[in-house]
């Protein structure tokens, strides 16, 4: 062989063995990103099913507290009835 054609011959090895580390790498890229796409929509349904618990909860709590708050016949009858729903 010519030394101009071991160089080409060297050349083309090189390049296809890049090739094939990019296709692989490729390939592990679209993996993971299949993983990532299976977790990002299992926790938007996490998320999904707690945030309906705690808009119920939410609602129900201020609902008591503004019937307790509005609801009295003297400021310490109003102070007993929302005194369970106060924090500290």
């Amino acid at each position: 062989m010519e030394p101009n054609q071991k160089k080409n011959y060297i050349l083309l090895m090189i390049g296809f063995i890049a090739a094939v580390i990019i296709v692989m790498y490729v390939f592990s890229l679209r993996s993971q990103l299949q993983d990532v796409r299976a977790n990002q929509k299992n926790y938007e349904e996490e998320i999904e099913s707690l945030s309906s618990i705690q808009n119920t909860d939410a609602l129900n709590t201020s609902r008591e507290f503004l019937e307790a708050f509005f609801t009295y016949e003297s400021t310490a009858e109003r102070y007993n009835k929302i005194e369970p729903l106060m924090t500290d």
